[in-house]
């Protein structure tokens, strides 16, 4: 459910849905996992042209773009199957751990 604020300008206030997504951390040395887990849709920079190597890139379907992901952050499959790095602060305010016991709340990756 969305309301616009009263008087505002189009601004529109939204609460996120409960829902459990997969993720792995990179920390700077873990390419296959994250390979493994997020396929082609990332690679070490060293692998793109023009880019320094040693970082993580993460191509995010719904951005058409790549992103850098920095050693610590964490490479999230979204509910679209779109795939994007996200902070460890960001990770501690908004995620909470999952029960491994509750798989009907995973969606079906696309």
């Amino acid at each position: 459910m969305t309301r616009e604020q009263p008087g505002s300008t189009g601004i529109v206030l939204f609460r996120k849905k409960p829902v459990v997504v997969e993720a792995v951390k990179w920390d700077g040395t873990s390419y296959p996992a994250v390979e493994r887990f997020a396929g082609a849709a990332v690679v070490l920079e060293a692998d793109l042209p023009g880019q320094q190597p040693g970082r993580l890139q993460v191509w995010n379907d719904q951005e058409q773009a790549w992103i850098p992901c920095p050693a610590g952050h964490w490479v999230v499959r979204g509910v679209l199957g779109e795939f994007y790095p996200v902070s460890p602060a960001a990770v501690e305010e908004t995620y909470e751990r999952a029960q491994l016991d509750a798989p009907e709340t995973l969606k079906d990756s696309p």
